[in-house]
């Protein structure tokens, strides 16, 4: 009998399953409160700018080392802000008053202003029950308009503004403001004023150099977000978890 030929039987390997998308965060850029959740504006790896998408805290939980690096460059940030513009008076972080160096003002308008609001004849400011109603037309008026290129009524507006923070004896800072068309960047502290304890904020601007006060009503009608993380960065419970 002749010898019979093996047969080689060659198994075919299984297909791979195709691999997932997988994307790298490059650098964490900015930092908010949505809806009270902490969200972290991130910048993807091989991605443009216009590829940057605000990602719940969770979701960077794989990059620590880029969120530590992000949140200590915040915090440096702040401390040279505070110790450039403002004094905290025995510690407490409500209480801020106004450092006595000033900036010249700058005449640099926000990126992100709007349209212009309709302006009104006058400013007033009402106090009812330790509350500050100001109408929000007259206090936005031309908010778009920089500095050097303000119109007569501008500036006649923001001159009767002066005039009601002097009535509440808060001083007012010229040139930064929402009635100069500038964005908050950071809420530093807040201080009551006047007989009623009319609340106002002093509040950091974006690109800018000067520190002001912004009225309580005015504050939570354009930046609510900014206040509420104001108020939750100094929230302190006094509960134990002691029970009775």
């Amino acid at each position: 009998m002749g010898k019979r030929d093996k047969k080689i039987i060659i198994e075919e390997p299984e297909e791979l399953e195709e691999a997932e998308d997988v994307f790298e965060v490059e650098k964490i850029l900015d930092k908010r409160v949505q809806h009270g959740r902490i969200q972290y504006n991130v910048r993807w790896i091989g991605f443009s700018s216009d590829y940057d998408t605000w990602e719940d805290e969770d979701n960077v939980a794989g990059c620590p080392e880029l969120v530590k690096e992000f949140e200590s460059s915040r915090q440096q940030e702040k401390k040279k802000s505070k110790k450039r513009k403002h004094t905290i008076i025995n510690d407490d972080p409500t209480a801020v008053e106004i450092s006595s160096s000033s900036s010249p003002p700058t005449t640099k308008p926000s990126s992100s202003t709007t349209a212009a609001a309709p302006a009104s004849s006058s400013a007033s400011v009402t106090t009812k029950t330790a509350t500050a109603t100001v109408t929000t037309d007259t206090y936005f008026s031309n908010n778009t308009t920089s500095t050097h290129q303000k119109t007569n009524h501008s500036v006649e507006v923001e001159e009767n503004i002066k005039n009601e923070y002097i009535k509440f004896g808060v001083p007012y800072i010229e040139g930064v403001g929402f009635e100069n068309g500038h964005c908050v960047e950071e809420v530093i502290g807040c201080k009551p004023f006047g007989q009623d304890n009319t609340l106002f904020f002093f509040v950091k601007w974006r690109d800018q150099e000067k520190l002001s006060w912004v009225p309580n009503e005015i504050l939570k009608h354009k930046e609510p977000l900014q206040l509420i993380e104001f108020y939750e960065s100094r929230l302190k419970f006094g509960y134990s978890g002691q029970p009775s």
